[in-house]
């Protein structure tokens, strides 16, 4: 039930609960008591990857909120199961990416199926920002989604998904790409995925031509985060800088740059590719 309920933080965006339900659970965590413990129906070895995979969403939320235990917790999972985390190597790669640094990708081939999922995303996305060849990069990020359908990893799909209907806008075909966007905003809805949701409102909102309608759409997503106590460092750096930049375009009354800027500048090193 305690991993259950991470699992549901994660999904609903209250990542700092997420992580401290994960430490906590982790801390009284031992190997010797591994047998003890699982369910019945459970193999040892089943029980210890459904909780590593429990222990990844963990990891994902420090990331999310720009934790800087996140080294930290990777260490307790070393030394309370005898293991390194998986994904451990993926969610580094993330944090150097964003952060406009070279990351680190190790030998692919001994990963995680859902490491290798987000090495194939971020060198596509990387190929994409010298090669710009749209096309190329919705064709392999449509492989990618096929995989993370494969081990059923939903807010993968939805995030190649709109990887690809980015593709679609990039090259003038706006109608399909609306269509999916709003399509994985109407299944991030029904399923409370946080991070799918915001993340749909970002790209329905960059490709909205009405800047009021645009505007309002971004606003949701801040008022979305605000009510997780911006929990969600990289969403919501994503969504003001957006919000930033359609103020700035669009002359709004009462907007004051110097404020918002204020907001985001902190993480203006460690979240660089957010604001070039």
């Amino acid at each position: 039930l305690s991993l259950v309920n991470i699992e549901i933080l994660y999904n609903i965006g209250k990542f700092k609960e997420c992580a401290e339900n994960a430490a906590e659970v982790l801390s009284v965590l031992r190997t010797e008591i591994i047998d003890e413990i699982k369910p019945s129906g459970f193999s040892t070895n089943s029980f210890i990857s459904h909780i590593l995979d429990t222990m990844r969403l963990g990891a994902f939320a420090k990331l999310y909120m720009m934790d800087e235990s996140l080294d930290g917790f990777f260490d307790l999972i070393r030394t309370n199961l005898d293991t390194e985390l998986p994904e451990k190597d993926c969610i580094l790669a993330i944090k150097d990416f964003l952060a406009g640094r070279v990351y680190n990708t190790g030998e692919i081939e001994e990963y995680s199926p859902f490491s290798k999922i987000v090495f194939l995303i971020l060198q596509e996305i990387s190929h994409l920002q010298t090669h710009k060849d749209y096309k190329k990069f919705a064709q392999d990020i449509y492989q990618a989604k096929l995989l993370a359908e494969d081990i059923y990893q939903p807010e993968l799909k939805y995030f190649c998904d709109m990887l690809i209907a980015y593709a679609y806008a990039k090259i003038g075909i706006t109608e399909k790409a609306e269509h999916i966007y709003n399509d994985v905003l109407n299944k991030s809805e029904i399923s409370a995925i946080f991070n799918t949701l915001i993340i749909s409102k970002y790209f329905l909102a960059k490709l909205e031509k009405n800047p009021q309608k645009a505007l309002l759409i971004v606003n949701d997503a801040l008022d979305i985060i605000r009510k997780l106590d911006n929990q969600a460092v990289i969403q919501y750096v994503l969504i003001e800088k957006l919000y930033i930049n359609l103020a700035e375009q669009n002359n709004l009354l009462n907007f004051n740059l110097e404020t918002e800027e204020q907001k985001i500048n902190p993480y203006t090193e460690s979240l660089k590719l957010l604001f070039d």
